[in-house]
């Protein structure tokens, strides 16, 4: 999948990035609210990176078995090796 092409609409607005488990019940990290500037798919083709700016991003893992969905509004992405839940979405509002 293209994945570069499907969210290449996605650039320029807000996204919120959330990693934990897929209950959302023990996050990770703290929810992160950005402006995406870019994405790259790494050269090995198994992370997805979403810029947060020219060299910070989170690269997020694909999966071919179902594990990386999109919606309208969101990117998921389900390692069910490690039970990390990868969620990025667009928000109608712009980060404060």
């Amino acid at each position: 999948m293209n994945w570069n092409e499907r969210l290449a609409g996605w650039i320029g607005r807000p996204v919120s990035v959330a990693i934990g488990d897929p209950s959302g019940m023990d996050p990770a990290a703290p929810p992160r609210s950005f402006i995406l500037g870019k994405l790259c798919l790494t050269v090995e083709g198994m992370h997805l990176q979403f810029f947060l700016s020219d060299h910070q991003f989170v690269a997020v893992p694909l999966f071919e078995d179902g594990g990386t969905t999109l919606t309208e509004r969101e990117f998921i992405s389900v390692d069910r090796a490690s039970s990390m839940h990868y969620r990025v979405r667009l928000e109608l509002e712009p980060p404060l």
